[in-house]
């Protein structure tokens, strides 16, 4: 008897098919080589995701943003980026100074374990972190803005509510002093 076809969109199940482990996942250890614009970048996001763990910055130039942010979230600075392929256990090396001779460099030094990041490659990736960071920037501005023309908005419903219930308040005296009136002329008749 021949097995029933899975509905579109749900899952293929094959012997092959890896599970999922219940372990908890562990962090990509990154090494980043350049602490300009790119590596700054870098940085800022790596920061914020649990899932990436930035091991150490190489930069020769001691006074970039990038060192300044590395020293400042506690991410050790190396001058020789040599030094960043010997931390233990590092995943990926992400090369933006886009200095062809240390692209060269760590191509021949490449380890099999070691994953690396370079050239136009590392810069599209840290052109779109930027747009993510841009994208992010405007958004926060945009709720900002909302929320300012909300609390305006209350406010003015609110000051409408005041006058409506002064309003009515003011009729209800009013009317109160007219039927009084009308009672007290009726009587003096």
């Amino acid at each position: 008897m021949p097995s029933p076809k899975p509905s579109p969109g749900s899952p293929r199940i094959t012997k092959s098919s890896p599970r999922r482990s219940k372990s908890k996942v562990t962090s990509s250890r990154v090494a980043i080589i350049g602490g300009g614009h790119g590596g700054t970048a870098l940085m800022e996001i790596f920061a914020e995701d649990p899932l990436v763990t930035v091991v150490g910055l190489s930069e020769i130039r001691p006074h970039t943003m990038g060192v300044r942010l590395a020293k400042k979230i506690g991410i050790p600075v190396l001058r020789r980026y040599e030094d960043l392929l010997k931390i233990k256990d590092v995943d990926l090396v992400i090369d933006v100074t886009g200095d062809p001779e240390v692209e060269k460099t760590l191509l021949e030094s490449h380890a099999p374990h070691l994953a690396m990041v370079g050239g136009a490659s590392a810069k599209f990736m840290w052109q779109l972190i930027e747009a993510r960071i841009r994208a992010s920037a405007e958004i926060e501005n945009t709720l900002t803005r909302y929320q300012s023309l909300f609390r305006l908005y209350v406010k003015e419903e609110a000051e409408g509510a005041v006058d409506e219930e002064r309003t009515r308040i003011a009729c209800e005296i009013h009317d109160g002093l007219v039927q009084t009136l009308v009672g007290v002329s009726l009587k003096m008749e």
